[in-house]
């Protein structure tokens, strides 16, 4: 069975839905500034966990 669910209600598919539309951008239409804008968030998100850790 395929359920539907609403993406207001749950975050998880909103992230899904733009990881998947970044890719897209990318592959088909060969606009990266998305998914480079999603690596950078990544590597600022690991830099702030590792300066964390240090403390």
């Amino acid at each position: 069975m395929i359920y539907h669910n609403d993406s207001k209600m749950w975050s998880g598919l909103q992230f899904a839905d733009i990881l998947a539309w970044s890719e897209y951008q990318k592959i088909t239409l060969k606009r990266d500034e998305f998914s480079n804008l999603i690596d950078k968030t990544k590597q600022e998100e690991y830099t702030f966990e590792k300066q964390k850790m240090k403390k």
